[in-house]
């Protein structure tokens, strides 16, 4: 996945915790990172290992972390920067000016002269780009796979290399802000050392701000659910068609990260488990960033190019990934928008639109808690004068919910599934542009859609879905209440 084609070597990884999972969680938590970021990372690589003619499936051919990586992807010689793992053990050159760095965290960062003695030597956009990144990810295998290089030379700057993120994508709800800028022992366990750049710049009002706004650009671009769906379906496509033989291979197999994995519908569920995460953690990271800064509510930012395919923009330097283009934003949170003409075109300026509510939240539905499966109930037609009406939110057991629905006569037998209608109408479809923005709050999951045509689904396997068609994984805490976003073309309204 770069222009580099000589290696004096390289790893190949079995993909470490994601063995029995999806087997290019690494690759992707990195590859997202691709065009939006400047950060180093591992090439990636899938591939086929046979040994000695012995089928071995599939494993991830990887760049190694070494002198060579430095000396190959920037031309340095070993003598020549310093290459740093963990804290201060010396891969090359010496670690004298990394404890130096280090040093200069346990200073007061509000002052100016001491942050910028920081920023002098340190690369901020890298840094704060490859912790957004461990965030966002949820990296649960994090403070131990710390590597950071450096050049000897005057007027260079420290950068964070990714690598290991093979624990990413688990736990939408964590919050890895707090987590990952305080020390949680006071005996300086759990990796505090790691801990104390972020912490300590984030005693400067204009770090904080800056890792706000860089945070919430990348929330509306790289990590984007549905740029981060897309990028997910084109590593997934890059190995399917090899999945059915890895699995005969390693099925019955154990080791101490996981069993093999046991069929290829178990690969395809915890395929779509990444989209899943990525589609819950939007609204988590707002709610997370949102509550520790103090900042205002989000908004629903939108915008398009018109006529299509004739140009770009970009948010703060950092393209936008499509058109028409929306996402949460924080209210009052400054940005500057540039457009790009594409050749042969001249840009003519901007305009601004509206947003229309088409369901309120808190609005009257339809619903069946009967543990029935009615036939064609999707249907734009369906007679639904017998079910039940309520206002939302609709479900049982949280005590929050303004609509109560059953769950049957037996809580050790529930009724899993429970069905909703609602019917709006729209006086002209040629009026709107841009996207439908879907928010869902779901316990566990849910199908989604409108006329009879699914629009997306949530936390649901693959295939056709029936009455007692379970979720993909349980949802509880915060995440019973948080919602996900899903934004839809405009085509999807029908006349």
């Amino acid at each position: 996945d770069r222009e580099r084609n000589q290696f004096d070597n390289f790893i190949l990884r079995a993909s470490g915790s994601d063995w029995g999972y999806t087997l290019m969680r690494d690759g992707l938590c990195q590859g997202l990172t691709s065009e939006t970021m400047d950060i180093e990372k591992m090439g990636y690589r899938p591939c086929i290992v046979f040994v000695n003619g012995e089928y071995l499936g599939i494993h991830n051919m990887r760049s190694r972390i070494d002198e060579n990586f430095i000396e190959q992807n920037f031309g340095y010689e070993s003598d020549e920067y310093d290459l740093i793992e963990n804290n201060g053990g010396i891969e090359e050159g010496d670690n004298e000016a990394f404890f130096e760095l280090f040093g200069m965290f346990e200073k007061d960062l509000s002052n100016e002269d001491n942050f910028n003695e920081v920023a002098e030597i340190m690369d901020l956009e890298n840094f704060t780009d490859y912790m957004i990144t461990e965030i966002w990810t949820s990296n649960g295998s994090w403070g131990h796979n710390i590597q950071l290089w450096k050049p000897k030379a005057a007027n260079t700057k420290w950068r964070w290399i990714l690598q290991d993120l093979d624990r990413g994508f688990v736990g939408p709800n964590s919050s890895l802000i707090q987590d990952l800028s305080t020390n949680i022992d006071p005996n300086g366990g759990g990796y505090e050392w790691a801990r104390r750049p972020l912490r300590g710049l984030f005693k400067n009002e204009g770090y904080s701000a800056y890792f706000i706004s860089r945070f919430t650009d990348h929330l509306f671009t790289t990590f984007h659910p549905e740029r981060v769906s897309k990028i997910i379906s084109t590593f997934k496509s890059n190995i399917e068609t090899e999945i059915p033989y890895h699995v005969e291979r390693w099925r019955t197999a154990s080791s101490n990260y996981a069993t093999g994995i046991p069929n290829v519908n178990h690969w395809e569920v915890r395929v779509e488990g990444l989209k899943t995460f990525a589609y819950d953690r939007q609204n988590v990271m707002i709610k997370n960033i949102r509550e520790m800064f103090s900042l205002d509510d989000e908004v629903n930012l939108s915008m398009m190019v018109n006529p299509p395919s004739t140009g770009n923009i970009s948010i703060n330097d950092i393209k936008i990934p499509g058109s028409p283009w929306n996402g949460p934003y924080f209210k009052n949170l400054p940005f500057e928008l540039n457009a790009e003409p594409l050749a042969g075109y001249e840009f003519d300026g901007w305009s601004t639109g509206t947003f229309e509510t088409l369901i309120d939240a808190g609005s009257e539905w339809k619903y069946l808690d009967d543990g029935s499966s009615p036939s064609n109930w999707n249907n734009l037609n369906f007679d639904d004068s017998s079910w039940n009406k309520g206002n939302t939110e609709m479900g049982y057991g949280d005590g929050d919910e303004s609509t109560q629905v059953s769950y049957g006569e037996s809580s050790s037998n529930k009724h899993i599934t429970t069905y909703f209608r609602k019917n709006f109408s729209i006086a002209n479809t040629n009026n709107y542009t841009g996207k439908i923005v879907v928010n869902i709050v779901k316990d566990d999951g849910a199908v989604v859609y409108l006329n009879g045509t699914e629009l997306f689904r949530t936390n649901m396997p693959n295939g056709e879905i029936f009455n007692d068609t379970r979720a993909t994984r349980n949802v509880s805490g915060s995440a019973e209440s948080t919602y996900s976003t899903y934004t839809l073309d405009v085509e999807n309204l029908v006349q």
